[in-house]
Parts: structure tokens; C-alpha cells; sequence
């Protein structure tokens, strides 16, 4: 048994193998296993605990996934009530193909996987009833540092290495994206990205303590935060400083405070555990608290002062004009924003959100206005499409990082967002 600081406990049941049997969590919510001869997990059942009762979303039942492995331990069939998975694999156990279907056999995405000899994965593709067929292929060095990918649209993606493996550029086809220099230690020191140039400067423990972004080119001289021809900048930047940000610890390693050049300057303060309580900028109105009950999860500072919280089974069911509801699995199926918004949620057997609708009444024109959202996954869980009544929007994956979204015939590529004023 583990009980939180709210005094609430989990409970676990084990056979005369000491394996897991069951596990009961605080909203009577629980999960079960079963395990074959060898001691393999064969079934898992989620059984539904205490939920909210919310009108449009019915009562949920127990899930039961059954898992099938070959002789060596290899997934190779996963069975739940909404979906059937298969994985196919070669003779040193790299996974070849996986494939999710209809629970009557109707493929509905497929992932196919090539390796070359020396076991670097050189082709990734995607099989999609509702969209086609897409094809990444990859390139890699002699350290096996991927080098290019070739996009489904016949793009290629350039990362060029230095070393043992350091990025330095990336570039599609040959069109420069960033390029990054690094220090004696390797790290980032200096980025370029279109007509933006950010230096980056750490002190002895590797956290970063400044970053000057720049409209021109900072690639001559090195420089230092602590200069104070380089702090007067902040309150008299030149007309090319775009960003200028400084960073300072305390001597337990937290964030203690942070200057910028547009926001002025920042503190944040911690309790004991290491939580933040409160974040303290130049402008008052910008400032932040934070409250948490004995387990951790926010509350208002009202229900601090008065000693109680808005908790039900170490879950926040309102903050501010927020109101969260949840089912008995613990998923959120509704939440509410003051008297103007209403979102609904449902949910797959593996607990994925597949459909979103919003009812929004704040409108200019008075009239509510209905949203809706459909998501669709692959066999590995990662979301593949967003529907709404405009469109849809594909993701293109390369292993489990999202490497490009496209809609309306626009390619996006999230992976590649590092703007230099997230360092």
C-alpha cells in the first residue's frame, strides 16, 4: 500500500509468485493482470472506478487488452475492444511491420520499417486508408549519425555532424535553416537562423545564463553576460538587439531570477520542496502565485487559507473559472471556462482523446459557436490526423518525433521550431 500526503492510498495485490496482480488507486479505479506459463503478461483489464456524472457521456465499462507473444518474448498481437494490433518482426527481432486494424480485420494504418546491414533504419513507411501511402528514407554516416531524410513531397532534410556526432547545420536542399557552433565543451554557443543570430553563454555547471539575440550576424568576438558594457543593454539596447535575456541560480541549482529586455526582470521563489510559490515581475499585474494541497495539486489561495481544495481523488476538479469533470478511468470528458466555454471529450480503449467539441457563447454576434475536433493514432499511439469541419491535418513522424504536419497543401516542420527566443 503507498498512501500520498492526502492521506489516500493505492493498494496493490500479488499471487503466491509475487507477481502483480492487481493494482486499486483512489477512485476505486483498478487494473489486473493475468500472465501465461512463462510468466508473460497475457491480459491487462482497466476496471472503471468513481466518475463524474456529465450529461452526453455514458457510463464507461472494463477494457480488457490481450497481449500475444512469440517464442522469444516479442510483441506480436495486442486485441482491445475498438482496435487490433499485429507486429511483425525480423530474425535479429528489429521491428518490420505494425499494423492496427478494425476489430473484423480492416486494415487502418500500417507502418513498414527497412534496416541496412548494419542495422541503421533507412526507410520508414506509413500506410493510411483515409490518406494514402508516405515514404521517409534515411541516410546515415559511418558513425551512424543520420545525415539526410527524404521527405514523402521529395524534399531532403541535410544534417551535417562534426566530431562524434555534433550537429552543426541543417539545411533543406541545401536552403540553410541553422547553423550552430559549440565550445571546447560542446555546447551551443552561437545559432543562426535566417537573418537572427543567437549567442548562448553557461557558467562552470553547463546552465545557461545569457542569450543575446541579434537581426545581424554575432559571429565575431565571444562575450560575457556579467560584462557591464553588455547589461547596460538592457535598458539602452542598440537598434539590432532583438532579445537580450540573463539568468541567475540559486545555490540549490533553482531558476532564481531572470532579466529581459522587453519584460524587465523576474523572480521566482520556491518552497522548501522546490515548488514554485510565486513568480514576482517589474509590472505587478504580471505577477504569479501558487498554491498546493499536501499532495501537490494546485489550489486557489483561498482554499489554502482556509485549509481545503477543490480535490476529488488527487484530481483538480476547479480552478480560477475552470471546472473539471472526469470519468471513471480518470480521463477529462468535460471542462467548463467561466459561463462561455463548454468542452466535451471522449476517449479510445487505450484512454487517446479521438473527438473534442467546444460550445463557445462569447461571440461577437451572440450566436454559440460549435467546434469540432476528430484525432485519429497509429499503431504505436501517435496521432497520424486532426479533423474539423475546414480540413484535416497529417502528421509525418520519424521514429517518435513529429517531423512535418500538412494541411491545405502546406507543409509545416515542428521539429525545426527552435526559435532563438525559446533558449
Amino acid at each position: 500500500m503507498v498512501v500520498n500526503e492526502n492521506r489516500q492510498a493505492y493498494r496493490f495485490r500479488y499471487d503466491d509468485l509475487n507477481r502483480l496482480v492487481e493494482e486499486t488507486r483512489i477512485d476505486g479505479s483498478r487494473q489486473s493482470f493475468e500472465y501465461s506459463d512463462n510468466n508473460e503478461v497475457v491480459a491487462v483489464i482497466d476496471h472503471p472506478g468513481e466518475g463524474d456524472v456529465v450529461e452526453g457521456h455514458a457510463a464507461v465499462q472494463s477494457i480488457r487488452t490481450a497481449i500475444t507473444r512469440d517464442a522469444l518474448g516479442r510483441l506480436v498481437e495486442k486485441r482491445l475492444p475498438d482496435a487490433h494490433y499485429q507486429y511483425r518482426h525480423d530474425p535479429v527481432s528489429r521491428l518490420l511491420e505494425a499494423v492496427k486494424s478494425t476489430v473484423d480485420g480492416q486494415p487502418l494504418h500500417t507502418s513498414r520499417f527497412g534496416y541496412n546491414k548494419l542495422g541503421d533504419l533507412i526507410r520508414e513507411e506509413a500506410i493510411d486508408a483515409a490518406t494514402g501511402s508516405s515514404v521517409l528514407e534515411h541516410q546515415h554516416d559511418a558513425l551512424g549519425n543520420r545525415i539526410a531524410t527524404t521527405l514523402p513531397d521529395g524534399r531532403t532534410l541535410h544534417h551535417l555532424y562534426y566530431g562524434s556526432g555534433h550537429l552543426h547545420q541543417i539545411n533543406l536542399d541545401g536552403a540553410l535553416i541553422a547553423d550552430f557552433e559549440r565550445d571546447d565543451l560542446h555546447r551551443e554557443v552561437l545559432r543562426t537562423q535566417g537573418r537572427l543570430s543567437s549567442r548562448f553563454a553557461y557558467d562552470p555547471l553547463g546552465r545557461k545564463t545569457g542569450v543575446w539575440t541579434q537581426s545581424s550576424i554575432l559571429r565575431s568576438g565571444m562575450w560575457d553576460p556579467k560584462n557591464p558594457d553588455w547589461e547596460s543593454r538592457f535598458s539602452k539596447p542598440d537598434a539590432s538587439d532583438v532579445l537580450l535575456k540573463q539568468y541567475r541560480y540559486d545555490p540549490s541549482g533553482e531558476l532564481r531570477s531572470a532579466k529581459h529586455n522587453r519584460n524587465g526582470d523576474t523572480e521566482h521563489r520556491y518552497d522548501a520542496t522546490g515548488r514554485i510559490e510565486s513568480t514576482l515581475a517589474s509590472i505587478q499585474q504580471l505577477d504569479e502565485f501558487f498554491y498546493f494541497d499536501p499532495a501537490g495539486n494546485r489550489i486557489t489561495a483561498l482554499e489554502k487559507a482556509e485549509g481545503w481544495g477543490q480535490i476529488k481523488n488527487n484530481r483538480v476538479k476547479v480552478m480560477e473559472d475552470k471546472r473539471f469533470d472526469h470519468d471513471g478511468f480518470g480521463r477529462l470528458i468535460r471542462k467548463r471556462i467561466g459561463a462561455h466555454t463548454v468542452q466535451h471529450f471522449k476517449h479510445d480503449c487505450e484512454h487517446r482523446m479521438i473527438t473534442a467539441a467546444v460550445i463557445r457563447t462569447n461571440t461577437a454576434d451572440g450566436k454559440p459557436l460549435h467546434q469540432l475536433f476528430h484525432y485519429r493514432y497509429d499503431a504505436f499511439g501517435r496521432r497520424i490526423a486532426k479533423q474539423d469541419a475546414f480540413g484535416e491535418t497529417s502528421f509525418t513522424w520519424e521514429g517518435m518525433r513529429l517531423l512535418q504536419e500538412q494541411r491545405g497543401g502546406k507543409c509545416h516542420f515542428p521539429a525545426l521550431r527552435r526559435h532563438p527566443f525559446s533558449a
